[in-house]
């Protein structure tokens, strides 16, 4: 089905639902890698951060609200009309880290 489908529709293989056919239009170019679980993983998880980091530099910053629109933009394939599966990297993003959760539950107990 992948196969058949390259070039025409994206089509989520996997366990990280990576969208086959991004940057292929060839069927022959298409890679058994892809449903292999560990590389459908890296590759997956490899694009969905540039999608976050897409998504971070429209906003400016890390934040929750960035992080929880890559997660749809992820979805959907697009951010603000713009493809995120195709379009250019856009380079190096700052993490939010979030506070340590043993010091979240301790504080939380204290109050």
């Amino acid at each position: 089905m992948v196969r058949r489908y390259v070039g025409q529709a994206v089509v989520g293989v996997g366990i990280t639902q990576y969208p086959a056919g991004v940057g292929i239009t060839d069927p022959a170019q298409f890679s058994v890698g892809l449903v292999d679980v560990c590389q459908n993983i890296r590759m997956g998880t490899a694009l969905f951060g540039k999608v976050y980091r897409i998504v971070t530099k429209w906003y400016g910053t890390a934040n929750e609200e960035a992080f929880n629109d890559a997660i749809i933009a992820w979805k959907a394939g697009t951010f603000e009309g713009q493809s995120v599966f195709s379009a250019e990297e856009p380079g190096p993003t700052k993490v939010v880290s979030r506070p340590d959760l043993q010091a979240v539950r301790a504080r939380s107990r204290t109050i």
